[in-house]
């Protein structure tokens, strides 16, 4: 197998806290040139780990000038250049093997040129480390190394080409998703399953053929990209159905493909009607209806319940039943709450800015569509599709100063098929939509200048209308990450 890459993190005992100075030429008191040296010039491998450690906890300033110090090492062959390059990577990792902290790809810039010189010498054995580091620099960098990894998609070197791989699926130019394709095809069984896993993540649609072609390949690491690779391309991959059944009810099969396989399955053909285990994001950028900071709402943890049901749902104090809010009296300490943002009413409309409103029980549904005084439909039957759907009917229930109020978009009348609910309507406001580009998400969006109604329900029987309110927002549901 190919070492997918060269850095060895070296766990470290807890450090003491570090003083930050003022001057990119020292750090906690010790000048950068004396910090350089000890990364070149020490013989023990653990004190050298040490002091990149060290840096790794410096500010940017400093660890920029450390980087840039190390250049000239970088130039020289032998011992000095493999001793600069670990430790730009470990300065650079924040501690998990492949991962890059947001903002250090910055840090990498001095060393672009030096990096690039070393990734394309024929020979040299820190070639695959530099071309993990330059995957990782910031993107406007990245993008101008892009002929140099097209290049090495064709290198002798089986691990330069995993590399290729590996840097054009970061940074994910769509030109370069058929040379990525291309790559699927290699010789090298570790450079097909790479070039097949990133692309599950990629562009799980344009690889279906390639992941057909790969069910019968001769490595078992490359038939399990390609399964789990069938399985997020969803329905779009209905003709694998065939030869992954078969995977399933095969006893030559492994018992991880197998249950791949069958997980796949599930995806490419859902059953329509059942409750998933699924996730929330809440986008807080330029909307009313925002998150509460914690991330995301994920299903069964602190009395969250996120579900895809007959509607996409999300209940903060866990399943208490329709229309409960109207009637729950007790304010309960939960951890998780939503903030909706009600400072933009619409004046003609008879509103008045109530502020910010955060309630910790809030219940949210997003309904597809219905058939008057028929039935609603569920948002199970929406197929995967690269068009937006009109959500007809979004309603949030929460409270202020614990009455219990609703916010409504569309004008379906949430009381059409009960009689057990508030009549209430969204007349007069604008409509959502619901983005499903696959089987595993359902992003609800309603741009800026959209348009809901809020309704007082201290008296369900007797709603009040307080009017309408500009509420954009964006709610995304997830399925749990696959395996």
């Amino acid at each position: 197998m190919i070492l997918r890459w060269m850095l060895v993190i070296v766990v470290l005992p807890a450090a003491s806290a570090v003083a930050q100075s003022t001057s990119s030429r020292s750090f906690d008191g010790v000048p950068l040139r004396t910090w350089v040296a000890r990364i070149l010039e020490d013989t023990s491998t653990f004190r050298r780990d040490r002091a990149a450690a060290a840096i790794r906890r410096a500010p940017p300033a400093f660890r920029r000038e450390f980087v840039r110090e190390l250049v000239p090492a970088l130039g020289r062959s032998g011992q000095p250049q493999a001793f600069a390059i670990n430790a730009i990577g470990r300065v650079v990792n924040e501690g998990q093997i492949g991962t890059i902290l947001d903002d250090r790809g910055l840090d990498l810039v001095p060393a672009v040129a030096a990096l690039t010189l070393i990734a394309e010498e024929v020979g040299n054995p820190n070639r695959r480390f530099a071309w993990f580091l330059l995957a990782r620099t910031d993107s406007v960098t990245s993008r101008g190394l892009l002929p140099n990894a097209r290049r090495a998609l064709g290198d002798p070197d089986a691990g330069i080409r995993w590399q290729a791989v590996d840097f054009l699926a970061h940074v994910r130019d769509s030109a370069d998703i058929a040379g990525v394709l291309g790559a699927a095809r290699d010789a090298s069984p570790d450079v097909r399953e790479r070039a097949l896993s990133l692309l599950s993540q990629w562009a799980p649609r344009r690889a279906v053929p390639a992941y057909l072609d790969a069910l019968s390949d001769t490595a078992g690491d490359v038939r399990e990209s390609a399964v789990i690779g069938l399985g997020r391309a969803g329905p779009f991959a209905r003709n694998a159905v065939p030869a992954l059944v078969r995977m399933v009810g095969d006893t030559a099969t492994s018992r991880a493909l197998a249950a791949n396989a069958a997980w796949a399955l599930s995806l490419i053909m859902p059953r329509y009607d059942q409750e998933n285990l699924i996730q929330l994001e809440v986008s807080d950028d330029n909307t009313s209806v925002r998150s509460d900071g914690l991330g995301l709402y994920v299903h069964g943890a602190d009395s969250v319940s996120v579900t895809k049901a007959a509607s996409l749902n999300l209940d903060l104090g866990g399943p208490r039943g329709e229309g409960r809010a109207t009637t729950l009296n007790v304010v309960r300490p939960l951890r998780r709450s939503l903030v909706v943002d009600l400072s933009q009413p619409v004046k003609e409309s008879g509103a008045t800015a109530l502020g910010i409103i955060r309630d910790n029980e809030t219940i949210v549904h997003m309904a597809f569509t219905h058939v008057h005084e028929r039935n609603m439909v569920s948002i199970t039957r929406l197929e995967p599709n690269d068009t937006l759907t009109p959500v007809e009917r979004v309603e949030f229930q929460f409270r202020i100063r614990g009455a219990a109020h609703l916010l409504q978009m569309g004008e379906w009348t949430q009381g059409e098929f009960s009689r057990n609910v508030p009549r209430v309507s969204g007349a007069g406001t604008t409509t959502a939509s619901v983005a499903h580009p696959d089987v595993s998400t359902w992003t609800v969006s309603a741009p800026q200048g959209s348009v809901a109604r809020l309704w007082d329900l201290r008296d369900p029987a007797h709603p009040v209308d307080r009017g309408l309110y500009v509420v954009p927002f964006t709610f995304r549901w997830s399925l749990v990450d696959p395996p």
